[in-house]
């Protein structure tokens, strides 16, 4: 699994260790995965984070102590548009615009744009 949250956010003074990149990682991935989404919509009960927090830590016969604040840490353009769009939906982001699909540099935009003012505050 690649690590494609490794960058610091100037929002947070706390970098994230290396499972928690990975957890991270892992709930973009699930989020963009067509046959998770299709499970997820058959059964609500799925979640990227239950099924995170058991390959990443449970896996390794690690608990999840705390549950790390992933948003500052993304770089949307890495990762596919449906990711996104699942990623905006979960944060209740509009995805469309007149009927019509954001693009993945409009919506990446709009998600660090949230993201800028979500973590500012805390």
């Amino acid at each position: 699994m690649s690590e494609k949250v490794s960058r610091k956010s100037s929002t947070s003074s706390k970098s994230l260790s290396k499972i928690e990149r990975r957890y991270c990682s892992c709930i973009m991935m699930v989020l963009g995965d067509k046959k998770q989404k299709q499970a997820r919509k058959e059964n609500p009960q799925l979640t990227p984070f239950g099924l995170c927090t058991h390959s990443v830590y449970n896996s390794k016969g690690l608990k999840r102590t705390n549950n790390p604040e992933c948003g500052p840490y993304y770089k949307f353009e890495k990762y596919p548009i449906e990711s996104l769009r699942e990623y905006a939906k979960q944060r209740k982001i509009n995805i469309t615009r007149n009927n019509k699909y954001k693009s993945k540099q409009e919506l990446s935009k709009e998600l660090y744009n949230y993201i800028k003012k979500t973590y500012k505050s805390k």
